[in-house]
């Protein structure tokens, strides 16, 4: 009877002794990523993005190899964007016209 008495009172134990290992292994994976992490323990982006810019909010595959414009390049690059935001008149003999670009009273 005593050998099951002590048997229980190790059971708690064990329990908070793997509470205690698993809490603290929890905080391995951001000693280890490298990230810099903000007051709420979550990764930092730095800046603000809104649509007023030609800036867009994912870096797009063919510049990413590429740190910077030039101002020839950031200017054209603005123009395309602007020209791709434009309001088109649809195509003659489309089936579909289109939505168009139904929010632009939103677009700074």
């Amino acid at each position: 009877m005593a050998e099951i008495a002590t048997k229980m009172k190790s059971v708690p134990r064990r329990t908070l002794f793997l509470f205690r290992v698993l809490a603290a292994l929890s905080f391995v994976p951001t000693l280890v990523s490298g990230q810099a992490a903000s007051r709420a323990a979550h990764p930092g982006f730095d800046g603000i993005w809104n649509s007023a810019t030609a800036t867009p909010l994912e870096r797009p595959r063919q510049f990413k190899d590429k740190p910077f414009f030039t101002s020839d390049e950031a200017a054209e690059w603005e123009r395309q964007v602007a020209r791709n935001n434009e309001e088109r008149p649809p195509q003659a003999g489309a089936k579909n016209v289109g939505t168009g670009t139904y929010n632009t009273f939103f677009r700074e």
